[in-house]
């Protein structure tokens, strides 16, 4: 770690992110992180593609030896990746503050007063998670599977049971985790006020159509659930999200294989469509629906039906 300054002849190696070119003198007003947050650092990349740290006058404060850099707002701390790809949280002079390195690190509730920090698993579903506070303590083990900061100001964690089901605690005040509730799979904010996404997977058969084969694999399933964690909508629909419409939504099931695309994981499911409360209005069976305005237009078998929205409440 040392520092020196940038002169003009390293103006076209620094690339900042922020768009600005800085030589040894630099007038910036608005001084943004990766976060859009006011700061004294910023990130800077050399011409190797490494990442460094400069402050506001263009001193480079922390080499560019790092594959990629976070800055965790008001922590005066850098949650950093190493060459060989793990992530560690150090201070502006390298003092490391985590006794392990991790596969990743998220810094979205770092402004909450909390990172997470986590190492992958056989997918997304087996991740093990834990979260460290402001204090560099760490508040919750790596070894749940999902941690989220809720919009009422809580900390959830959840753990995989041997029903592939998981338990969700809360971080209480005095540092404990305490059970809340068991869940059909992950929580993720939603786009839907007052609820939360539960995402899970099923086992499924991946088709490649250039070798013509099937091989293992897997299809997220995603339902509903309310701010106390009760389910609305069990996670059986292959939709990413839930776009509804006067209270109706378009949701698809029943794949057995599905194709990789550049739009993700299209299987062969069935479309229906439900209500918030999770009841099928219409039963999954169609090759397609679309809404057009007031009106569904159903497909089976190249045969077209057409019902307004008022013809599917009284279904």
């Amino acid at each position: 770690m040392y520092l020196k300054k940038i002169t003009t002849s390293l103006i076209a190696t620094v690339m900042f992110s922020s768009n600005v070119l800085a030589a040894s003198s630099v007038d910036v007003i608005d001084w943004t992180d990766d976060r859009s947050n006011v700061s004294k650092y910023n990130i800077s990349t050399d011409i190797n593609g490494n990442k460094g740290i400069v402050d506001k006058n263009g001193t480079v404060v922390m080499d560019y030896v790092y594959k990629d850099i976070k800055i965790l707002p008001g922590w005066n701390k850098f949650a950093v990746q190493k060459s060989k790809g793990r992530w560690t949280i150090i201070n502006i002079s390298g003092e490391n503050f985590l006794k392990s390195n991790y596969d990743y690190i998220n810094t979205d509730y770092c402004e909450n007063g909390y990172v997470i920090t986590g190492n992958y698993g056989a997918n997304e579903f087996n991740n093990k998670e834990g979260a460290y506070n402001k204090n560099m303590e760490l508040v919750i083990p790596v070894e749940y599977q999902s941690i989220l900061y809720t919009d009422d100001g809580r900390l959830l964690a959840g753990k995989l049971n041997s029903e592939n089901t998981y338990d969700y605690y809360v971080l209480t005040d005095e540092g404990t985790l305490e059970y809340v509730s068991t869940l059909p799979g992950i929580i993720s904010k939603s786009s839907i006020t007052g609820t939360y996404y539960i995402k899970n997977y099923k086992s499924c058969l991946k088709y490649d159509s250039e070798t013509e084969k099937y091989t293992k694999g897997y299809i997220t399933v995603t339902g509903l659930a309310d701010s106390d964690l009760n389910v609305l909508i069990e996670p059986i629909y292959e939709n990413d999200t839930f776009s509804f419409y006067n209270n109706l939504a378009i949701v698809k099931k029943g794949s057995t294989s599905y194709e990789e695309k550049v739009s993700g994981k299209q299987g062969n499911g069935k479309y229906g469509i439900v209500d918030r409360n999770g009841n099928e209005i219409i039963e999954c069976k169609y090759d397609s629906i679309i809404r057009k305005v007031k009106n569904y237009i159903l497909t089976l078998d190249n045969e077209k039906t057409t019902l307004t929205y008022d013809e599917l409440l009284n279904m």
